[in-house]
């Protein structure tokens, strides 16, 4: 996708839905990066898009992951 007249990519979109997820690893330790991802959270959001951001933890605890699997289908508009 093209935001600010760059482009900017996402780990999972559904562009059509303006729904992403994003997976945040050990590299976002960064200071700079860490604003660099701010930035372009807040610039997504500005642009009506809905991101959930997840690190390892949610993927591996249980009740994390369901909710994230619950979220996905009703940002979706769709029931899960």
């Amino acid at each position: 996708m093209v935001l600010d007249g760059v482009d900017r990519y996402l780990d999972l979109a559904w562009p059509e839905h303006r729904i992403a997820v994003e997976y945040n690893g050990a590299d976002h330790v960064d200071r700079r990066q860490y604003g660099d991802e701010m930035f372009r959270r807040h610039r997504l959001e500005d642009n009506g898009w809905r991101v959930r951001y997840v690190v390892w933890e949610d993927l591996i605890d249980t009740q994390r992951r369901h909710l994230l699997i619950e979220w996905l289908p009703q940002q979706l508009g769709q029931r899960g």
